[in-house]
């Protein structure tokens, strides 16, 4: 249906190009497009055995050069007519204050600093220097340790399961839990039910899901526990931190291998570094520092940053410019990226006069696409699809069919 649904569109774009090409008087003039489609079908004999063979086989397709041509001349036909209506002469340019009214609607304008736990060149985690005692005490309170599994309630594009699937698990994970509880049964004896790539776990705060996070830290040990997050139905079972665990084990080769030693000291780091920008913040709220302080060459992990604008629906960006949407013009907020950086950001306020070239041509390309495609579909109507042709025909098929599957009416 999608094959059928895309090439239905497509024959009637190339349709509508050729008349409102035809329309404009506008022709393939520029030699190298020529060139390009030329060597294309010159190309296309090649890999056939030559013209004579090429024949053959557009004959058994029911093809011929010309609908091959055609096609081919469709991408510059869309060339030709877009840059009538909307290049540097078009009869239908982008009125200014569009663009302007369109860059005040969808973007942010910024400025800040970021307080990095990596060095983005090296991709180390900053680190300070702490003594054996501190880490372990930080160890303690600050990291803790669990088995879990998981009856998951997405699939593997982690989309939702249906209502019935996810009753399911929920009944599935709350028998496991009762024979647990209630049965005399070990976690171990439900192991090959999980979903989950992992089974036990050390972490400290930020490396989990909320929920899951929050009851590993509220749990006792020992104590075994359902939780429902955004990936599914989990059984914690909360377990005593060793000394294996924080300085890992020695083999036999004698290299000692796992413990979290290392991560409990990029954790206390981390929160080192948080802690400067959360006082950096403060003060800038308050009045006392009235703007970021310059880069610090003993600083390594503080980066200002310039002024700078960022589009609403970027989605590489999404948690970054939800917290910037919240802050009102002329103030601060903050934005803990786990793993990565505090983000002290200010918002900037904004007038058309803000807008830069390269943003401004965005835009006008962004609203001339917008507006060409729907010019283009307004024709659609005017165009009659022959039905009894089209039904003798495999959607395959349906690209061979050139001017007679369409036509203006």
């Amino acid at each position: 249906q999608y094959i059928e649904e895309i090439s239905l569109e497509f024959a009637q774009q190339m349709l509508v190009f050729e008349k409102l090409c035809g329309e404009a008087g506008l022709s393939i003039t520029n030699q190298s497009d020529i060139d390009k489609i030329n060597g294309f079908m010159e190309d296309l004999e090649y890999s056939y055995g030559g013209e004579d063979l090429f024949e053959i086989e557009l004959a058994r397709l029911g093809l011929s050069r010309y609908s091959i041509e055609r096609y081919l001349r469709s991408e510059f036909y869309y060339s030709l007519i877009h840059e009538y209506r909307y290049g540097e002469n078009g009869i239908a340019q982008i009125p200014a204050e569009k663009v302007h009214e369109k860059f005040l609607k969808d973007y942010l304008h910024y400025d800040g600093a970021l307080f990095a736990y990596v060095d983005y060149n090296t991709g180390t985690a900053h680190s300070f220097e702490y003594t054996d005692e501190e880490a372990r005490a930080y160890f303690e309170t600050d990291f803790v340790k669990v088995r879990h599994i998981l009856y998951k309630t997405v699939d593997s594009s982690n989309v939702k399961l249906s209502d019935e699937k996810v009753a399911q698990k929920k009944s599935k994970a709350e028998a496991t839990l009762n024979a647990i509880k209630n049965d005399g049964k070990k976690l171990d004896d439900f192991k090959s039910d999980t979903e989950d790539s992992g089974y036990e776990y050390v972490f400290t705060r930020g490396k989990m899901v909320a929920n899951f996070e929050k009851a590993a830290f509220e749990m006792e040990v020992g104590e075994v526990r359902l939780v429902e997050t955004e990936y599914g139905f989990h059984i914690i079972e909360k377990l005593e931190k060793t000394e294996e665990d924080y300085s890992g084990k020695v083999g036999e080769d004698g290299k000692t291998k796992g413990g979290n030693k290392a991560n409990v000291i990029s954790a206390m780091s981390a929160e080192k570094i948080r802690s400067e920008a959360l006082d950096l913040l403060e003060k800038l709220q308050s009045g006392e520092v009235k703007e970021y302080p310059a880069k610090d060459t003993n600083k390594k992990y503080y980066i200002p940053l310039e002024a700078n604008f960022i589009k609403k629906d970027d989605a590489n960006y999404a948690s970054f410019i939800e917290m910037l949407d919240k802050i009102e013009v002329g103030k601060y907020g903050e934005k803990n990226f786990v793993g990565d950086a505090t983000y002290v950001i200010r918002r900037l306020s904004m007038s058309e006069k803000d807008i830069t070239a390269s943003i401004y041509t965005s835009i006008e390309d962004e609203m001339a696409m917008t507006e060409f495609s729907e010019y283009v579909q307004s024709f659609y109507d005017q165009i009659e699809l022959n039905e009894e042709l089209l039904a003798k025909f495999d959607v395959v098929a349906i690209p061979k069919l050139d001017g007679q599957l369409y036509t203006f009416g």
